[in-house]
């Protein structure tokens, strides 16, 4: 695949952030970054033919909390886009105070989870320092800055709006 055909693809997500409607937003945005550094990391695996027997099982880990990190876009556009529903019912409604703390909840756990991901990401990413192929030691170096942006931004994001939680 060449760079020319993903182009597009960057150009609707940068779009999407940056526009004019609510989602995505940063908790998406952190999503991303925990993603590409993951699957960067295991781009470096994949050209690393030397590694050491004990981190050749590392990719398939990797890809495992790839699977579970990818739809966490949705679930963190998704809660919050119930927060802002459950702002938007009347006033006068005698669940809106209910749906709002329950619409934090969820809005506390999806970047709880996310941080936790990207956690268990960044230690098999620290395995692989210095025992990967030399030559994408600067890619290695990026998947875990990668990886830790989005983590601080799921725990940012988390701490925030845990804030809003009730008892």
């Amino acid at each position: 695949m060449l760079a020319s055909d993903l182009e597009p693809a960057l150009h609707t997500l940068v779009q999407a952030l940056a526009g004019p409607r609510a989602l995505p937003a940063g908790g998406a945005a952190g999503v991303v970054a925990i993603a590409m550094g993951t699957a960067l990391g295991k781009k470096v695996l994949a050209f690393s033919p030397d590694l050491p027997t004990e981190l050749r099982p590392l990719a398939g880990q990797l890809d495992e909390l790839l699977q579970q990190l990818l739809p966490e876009f949705a679930a963190d556009c998704d809660a919050f886009e119930a927060l802002l529903a459950a702002f938007a019912l009347d006033r006068a409604d005698g669940g809106r105070s209910a749906a709002i703390q329950r619409a934090w909840q969820t809005a506390t756990a999806a970047p709880e989870r996310v941080a936790t991901l990207a956690g268990k990401v960044e230690a098999l990413l620290q395995a692989c320092s210095g025992k990967c192929n030399a030559n994408l030691a600067g890619d290695l170096a990026a998947a875990r800055e990668l990886v830790r942006a989005g983590q601080q931004i799921a725990v940012a994001n988390a701490a925030e709006n845990a804030r809003h939680l009730h008892g």
